[in-house]
């Protein structure tokens, strides 16, 4: 029998201070750290304690508490230092620093833990460091857990869990599945999309399959490592509350914005056995599948750093039990408030800290209760911060106390079921619970079901009576059957009275009928025929959700009169924003106008899946519902969106067209995709006298120009520059390059002009260079945009991600990452220092001509 866990919900001893209450200021303190450009809440100051000189010691990605009030921190590129800082109320003592004695190339995760530091060390691993010699500075390291380098969506963050045990960590997508020991993951993973995937246009993550980004545990000496959960893109670190609940905040990918795909960087709640559907390039799964779970609560654009849970800070209450989440892109530190919701939580979400520049990486809580963290990340310049509370509220130490509620307790239960040896008799237990009303207690109960033998519920799966379990366990079987089930399975589905099941497992069973196409091989005649018969007529249904797995499932079936009811339903729009996220984001001025501009004025998301479902259906057409579709596109096309957004556009309308005849494409061409290139300013072409601009000059020039910057001239310049040839700001320009319109969030100053004058210095994975050697001598360089196994296609031109040519793998003797950046240097070389102020106004300004610097 498995033991019910007794575990519940914070319940503190004093009364909770509500997170919108205001809370007064202290008094005057005369803190001489406090950065005045940091903005915090009434009654916090943030002290700016140490900045690490650049050259010597680097940027600054990760952060650690160590022994007494000792912290570690690491540059992303090379040393590990010991941190001292000095006591809270003492504003003389500087910070003491000390490298370690130790070889690395990078570390982008720290952890002090059963007396050992553990360091996600960039391109070999996860590596215990001991102290030999008992210094206080580890020095003598061992390689426990081997990843190879996997870049910036690699090995992450590694924490010590409540149980005093065990350590966990996060890898990124792009890391290879690490050798573990045994999984709570089905290993059945695939990519489960019944639709041809496009590939991202641009390239990016090409030919990266599931499981992507994962979480593991292990024990302290790296044995008995266990998978947890997989499916995210980059989750960078991982929060853990004192019950063992487990939390990560996953990034977006930026350049879907305005997709149907599109996810936002989210808080997850990490459940046992989870696949989170992070799939690359049009594949993503949607939140709602029942073979995955949803988010927390989903943020919007950003680019998660570190997170912690706030046990042990001296803040009010309310603020020691709220977890905190670290976004690089646009300098914020949240604060997130969890609330009870059922097997899981929800959370109220809120602007902790925020600042400009600040690209916060890493956070921990300091033996004296203060909250410390770091800024830097692709070698700009990095800051030691302390957060330390000094108003007026009680800051008496929270005690957490954890009674149990019905759910949690029960989909911990079924947790426990999540594991290979699992006994047979547990599957009376686990049907009793999969078809329960919560979705995380069922999705539990699904996946101990999956880690029995199959041939121990198969016929009772299929001979399920009762419709809430007979849909959760036929989708179980789905993904564990073979071709021999697949009539049986047809069968079975078709025979579920859905009119009994409640929203949530109406999407199950559509989604259940999916994987059964996607698993159980192509349906014969009369499977296929069956299959129309149940479906056909519940399209459209007036559910947004349903009809997208509708529309899916009967293009996949070729179902007749299709075109119709899909291109009916691009007519529809709506009042409401599609994207769930726009609230919490419009209190968000640190975003730019042009991501306000799409969430006041969304794109036609919701339709854009119809649109893409059309593409696939080759036959039928008449003359006029081409015309309405080709007309559709190109207006979603003229909407905003993110920088892959017009190129999975141009794919369904060219996948489309090459269905067409001649005739149809030539009346079909006055339907063209309107011009890419928003209104740019007119160019300003420098008068100079220029110079060979070295960083230190260019930043003494524009620190010592004072008063109010030309805009428009800034604007031209910026196009005289080149700079609008391969980046967008606020809408304008290209986007072969980094967007920039949030570039002064992150960029101070000297870190701007590091990365202009020396772009080669630190070069992102998403923009970097592939150099191509082949057998018979020649040399390739460009952008990867689609890779299998078979083959690669590479863009040569950095302007154009859709002119590839095709390369065999056969043909390669050795592909390796560049390290040229794709732009040029000496861009700025022409301007005299009163233009280059005008023009890093306007870059910082992210080209917001209402900035201050212009008034």
């Amino acid at each position: 029998m498995v033991v019910l866990a007794a575990l519940a919900e914070i319940r503190p001893d004093r009364q909770q201070i509500p997170i919108d209450q205001p809370v007064l200021h202290a008094a005057p303190t005369h803190n001489p750290r406090i950065d005045p450009g940091i903005r915090t809440l009434p009654g916090f100051e943030a002290e700016l304690l140490y900045r690490p000189d650049l050259e010597t010691e680097g940027s600054w990605v990760a952060l650690c508490a160590g022994a007494g009030n000792h912290l570690y921190a690491a540059d992303q590129y090379g040393t590990i230092y010991l941190v001292e800082p000095p006591a809270v109320d003492d504003f003389e003592t500087s910070v003491q620093i000390r490298a370690l004695d130790v070889q690395l190339s990078g570390a982008q995760g720290l952890c002090w833990a059963f007396d050992a530091l553990y360091v996600m060390a960039s391109g070999r691993g996860l590596m215990r460091i001991i102290d030999s010699n008992d210094d206080d500075l580890p020095d003598q390291p061992e390689l426990l857990v081997e990843m190879p380098e996997a870049g910036e969506h690699g090995t992450h963050a590694i924490v010590a869990a409540p149980d005093g045990k065990t350590l966990l960590f996060a890898c990124g997508n792009h890391t290879a599945l690490a050798p573990i020991d045994r999984s709570r993951v089905p290993q059945v993973w695939q990519e489960d999309l019944l639709l041809p995937r496009d590939n991202d246009p641009r390239g990016h993550a090409a030919g990266v399959m599931a499981p992507g980004g994962c979480i593991y545990r292990m024990n302290p000496d790296g044995s008995q490592l266990e998978l947890i959960a997989c499916g995210f893109r980059n989750t960078y670190d991982l929060a853990v509350r004192a019950d063992g609940e487990i939390f990560t905040f996953d990034s977006d990918m930026e350049w879907d914005l305005g997709l149907p795909w599109y996810r936002p960087a989210r808080l997850c709640h990490v459940v046992s056995g989870a696949d989170f559907g992070w799939r690359h390039g049009s594949g993503k799964w949607r939140p709602w599948f029942e073979d995955s779970v949803p988010a927390v609560k989903d943020i919007g654009p950003a680019s998660p750093t570190g997170m912690l849970f706030g046990t042990g800070l001296r803040f009010p209450q309310a603020y020691q039990r709220m977890l905190y989440m670290l976004d690089w892109t646009y300098g914020i530190i949240y604060a997130a408030s969890l609330k009870p919701s059922g097997g899981s939580f929800q959370a109220e979400v809120q602007q902790f800290i925020s600042g400009k520049p600040l690209p916060v990486c890493d956070a921990t809580v300091g033996a004296d209760g203060a909250l410390y963290f770091i800024t830097g990340g692709r070698r700009i310049q990095s800051g030691l911060y302390r957060v330390v509370y000094r108003g007026e509220q009680d800051t008496t130490p929270l005690v957490e106390r954890f009674n149990p509620s019905y759910e949690r307790a029960m989909r911990r239960q079924m947790e426990q079921l999540h594991r290979a040896d699992a006994p047979a008799g547990a599957i009376g237990t686990i049907w009793t619970q999969i078809g329960h009303s919560d979705r995380f207690v069922r999705h539990a109960a699904r996946v101990a079901l999956e880690h029995q033998p199959v041939a121990r519920w198969k016929d009772r799966a299929l001979n399920e009576r009762d419709p809430s379990r007979a849909v959760i366990a036929l989708l179980a079987l789905t993904r564990h059957g073979s071709a021999d089930d697949r009539p049986a399975v047809f069968e079975a589905l078709a025979s579920i009275d859905v009119e009994q099941l409640d929203r949530a497992r109406r999407l199950a069973w559509l989604r259940a009928w999916e994987l059964a196409l996607i698993r159980l091989g192509p349906p014969n005649p009369d499977e296929r025929a069956r299959a129309i018969e149940v479906l056909n007529g519940r399209f459209p249904s007036g559910d947004p959700l349903a009809d997208e797995l509708l529309a899916t499932l009967l293009a996949a079936l070729d179902a007749p009169d299709l075109i119709d009811r899909c291109l009916a339903m691009l007519d529809q729009g709506s009042s409401e924003s599609p994207f769930e996220w726009a609230e919490l984001a419009k209190q968000n001025d640190q975003y730019g106008s042009a991501i306000r501009s799409m969430i006041d004025s969304p794109p036609p998301t919701r339709q854009l899946h119809y649109a893409r479902v059309l593409s696939f259906v080759a036959k039928g057409w008449t003359l006029p519902q081409r015309q309405k579709y080709l007309a559709f596109l190109a207006r979603a096309a003229s909407a905003g969106g993110g920088m892959s957004y017009r190129g999975y556009i141009e794919r369904m309308r060219e996948r489309t067209l090459a269905t067409c005849t001649e005739e149809e494409r030539e009346v079909l061409s006055a339907l063209a995709l309107p011009a890419a290139e928003a209104a740019l300013p007119p160019i300003v072409l420098p008068r100079g006298p220029g110079r060979a601009w070295t960083v230190e000059e260019a930043v003494r020039a524009v620190q010592t120009g004072r008063g109010k910057r030309d805009f428009a001239r800034g604007a031209g310049l910026y196009r005289a520059a080149m700079c609008a040839n391969c980046h967008q700001i606020n809408g304008m320009g290209a986007n072969a390059g980094p967007d920039l319109t949030s570039v002064g969030n992150k960029y101070a100053l000297p870190d701007l002009m590091r990365a202009i004058i020396d772009p080669g210095d630190a070069i992102t994975d998403q923009y970097a260079i592939t150099d191509i050697v082949l057998n018979d001598g020649r040399r390739l360089s460009g952008l990867i945009v689609s890779a299998d196994e078979q083959a690669i296609e590479l863009a040569t031109n950095f302007m154009d991600a859709g002119a590839t040519i095709r390369i065999e793998r056969s043909a390669i003797t050795t592909i390796t990452r560049s390290s040229t950046s794709p732009m040029p240097p000496g861009l700025i070389n022409a301007m005299n220092e009163d233009e280059l102020r005008d023009f890093v106004a306007f870059v910082l300004s992210g080209a917001n001509a209402q900035d201050e610097r212009f008034k």
